[in-house]
């Protein structure tokens, strides 16, 4: 049971992908405590995935 004052979190990174009809769809999760952290990753993110 979830209350009100409680929320679910990310433990780690997760990565999950969906290929539907010739196209691949990449999703990525992780857990971040501020915006240069966000900034950072899709800086990576954006560097390795074509």
């Amino acid at each position: 049971m979830l209350f009100d004052n409680e929320y679910k979190t990310i433990l780690a990174c997760s990565v999950g992908e969906f290929k539907d009809r010739g196209s691949r769809f990449i999703g990525y999760a992780y857990s971040v405590n501020s915006e240069k952290e966000v900034k950072e990753i899709v800086s990576k993110l954006k560097k390795r995935t074509p």
